[in-house]
């Protein structure tokens, strides 16, 4: 636990105040003081739970002022003596607030809306948020998380396979959608590495012959996305003002494909951004299942945007999302509500072997101090 205060306080008083407010007595904590701005600045190196943070003149506007900075949320407000504080996540906990925030946004507006699945859904319109890969790796701590299964998934997708025959001899979370053999209507991988390609354009049109391939299932022309976003990432590495900066985007949506499918792609296109050093991530996505889905979309983005920062020479920066349709299923209002009562505890980091991007493995992939709640079981609306 941090105490701050931006008045000089003596700290044996403080310590009486902060015993008489009700705080665990075992807790640790540490003292410091300072005006806001040396706070903020050195929040991201404090390895604390909590805040107790005194605001300047107890007036809402500085109060809203400091929460701003500090991009944390009050979870309760403690009245010491003639102190004011505040409980605030750490600034290398508050990444997790954002999904936490995202499900009580969506309980307290969401319409009732009927669907395809027949399972009713609370869903709003258009959501978004961001998260900062330098302060951990964004996987949920509120439940436990089911890390295997979606390093294997982002992997399935890298591999440009268009069944889950191999698949699902690692997990069965793409069982429902897929035919007896394996086979899917649509398959992220086949339009992330196999894009068709049109066997020939209109006059004045203008196709490339780089990063295409004959398909070995089709015998069509299709187009590697994702290593076009590596190669133009390196050579952005080298001339920043390479043309394709700004048209770094991977799309999964064939228009012929979606208008037939059972299941055409939820995350349906991703761009990524330079900024300096930095390599971002953002995510559209047209249906965004809170309670399932979109941890798993979080997390799968997030390391595929280290490990193509890694192959090109980039730091990872930040990963953003827009959820068109965001919603919370019926049958998983009451678990949401169970995991909006658990504090989020320090993020975990993530390492990645030092290889060709292609030659990565499941078990290149390594996740350190990963400390969650219990599991939620939420029923999958298929």
């Amino acid at each position: 636990h941090i105490i701050y205060s931006d008045t000089l306080v003596k700290r044996k008083e403080m310590w009486a105040r902060v015993k008489r407010s009700g705080e665990p007595s075992g807790a640790h904590y540490r003292f410091q003081h300072g005006g806001s701005t040396a706070f903020t600045a050195g929040a991201s190196n404090m390895n604390a739970r909590k805040f107790l943070v005194r605001v300047a003149q107890l007036s809402q506007q500085s109060l809203h002022n400091f929460e701003s900075k500090l991009n944390a949320k009050p979870l309760k407000a403690i009245h010491i003596g003639e102190l004011f504080c505040q409980h605030f996540l750490s600034m290398l906990y508050s990444e997790m607030r954002h999904y936490l925030d995202m499900v009580k946004y969506v309980l307290d507006n969401g319409v009732p809306k009927i669907n395809r699945t027949g399972v009713a859904a609370l869903s709003v319109f258009s959501y978004f948020y961001r998260v900062n890969l330098q302060e951990g790796f964004p996987l949920l701590t509120t439940k436990q998380m089911y890390w295997d299964s979606m390093v294997h998934e982002l992997f399935w997708y890298l591999s440009g396979e268009e069944h889950i025959r191999t698949l699902r001899e690692k997990t069965k979370i793409w069982d429902a959608w897929a035919d007896p053999e394996g086979r899917l209507e649509t398959a992220y991988g086949r339009f992330w590495r196999r894009f068709p390609v049109p066997a020939q354009g209109l006059p004045g049109e203008r196709w490339t012959e780089r990063w295409t391939q004959v398909d070995p299932v089709t015998g069509e022309r299709v187009f590697d996305q994702i290593q076009y976003i590596i190669d133009s990432l390196k050579e952005i590495r080298v001339n920043p003002t390479h043309p394709s900066l700004r048209r770094l985007i991977v799309s999964a949506w064939h228009p012929a494909n979606a208008a037939e499918s059972k299941l055409p792609p939820c995350h349906y296109t991703f761009c990524f951004n330079v900024m300096g050093d930095k390599l971002n991530c953002h995510l559209t996505q047209r249906s965004c299942d809170i309670a399932l889905g979109v941890p798993f979309n979080l997390a799968c983005y997030s390391l595929l945007t280290m490990m193509i920062a890694q192959e090109t020479g980039f730091k990872p920066g930040e990963f953003a999302h827009t959820l068109i349709d965001a919603h919370i299923y019926e049958n998983h209002i009451e678990g949401m509500k169970e995991q909006l009562t658990r504090e989020p505890g320090p993020l975990p980091t993530v390492t990645i072997e030092k290889k060709p991007f292609d030659q990565l493995s499941f078990e290149d992939i390594q996740l350190h101090n990963y400390v969650a709640a219990p599991k939620i079981k939420f029923p999958v609306a298929v």
